[in-house]
């Protein structure tokens, strides 16, 4: 039997990347934010608050008797990584009302993941080494310190692309090519 244990020494204290995405629902817009040790999922939550006016009483907004607009950013969900985190992309796959994220990691892996609302967790749809075992090799013995794998998007949702170690790009189709 075999079991992990992880330890955070220190919280982390900056952003690395945020991206805008509909992960929980297809209604609302989240935020998510990449620090060094996790993932977080902020919700834009809106409330309208009255308007006080000068003279001290309660103003009757617009003409609907509205309020003025108020919006915050809520943690929904914060999950640890096991490793940097590099990249990533919001992507949506062919018949997903949903986001999902392509994100990539040091040296050479490729995850995509969905936010699975029933158990507020992120499900992993595919897992990828993106270099063999012998490029690696001759990757380390070129480099001391190779650079992280970059991750692009296609504008049109057709396909990711990874630039791996050794400078070889990998691409990942999206959907199907219609015909």
């Amino acid at each position: 039997m075999s079991f992990w244990l992880q330890k955070r020494e220190q919280e982390s204290t900056t952003v690395e990347i945020a991206h805008t995405a509909s992960l929980t629902s297809p209604k609302h817009i989240n935020l998510v934010v990449s620090t060094c040790t996790s993932l977080n999922i902020y919700s834009l939550c809106h409330s309208s608050k009255p308007t006080q006016s000068v003279s001290g009483g309660e103003d009757k907004g617009d003409a609907k008797g509205k309020g003025e607009q108020q919006s915050r950013l809520v943690l929904m969900e914060e999950f640890p990584l096991l490793d940097k985190l590099e990249a990533f992309e919001v992507i949506r796959l062919p018949g997903d009302s949903v986001d999902s994220l392509a994100m990539t990691f040091a040296p050479a892996k490729l995850s995509i993941v969905r936010f699975n609302a029933d158990t507020q967790t992120l499900t992993t749809l595919a897992l990828r080494a993106l270099d063999g075992p012998e490029s690696m090799k001759e990757a380390s013995a070129i480099l001391t310190n190779p650079p992280p794998p970059l991750l692009a998007k296609d504008p049109e949702n057709r396909c990711i692309c990874v630039v791996a170690l050794g400078g070889n790009f990998v691409f990942y189709p999206l959907r199907r090519p219609e015909g």
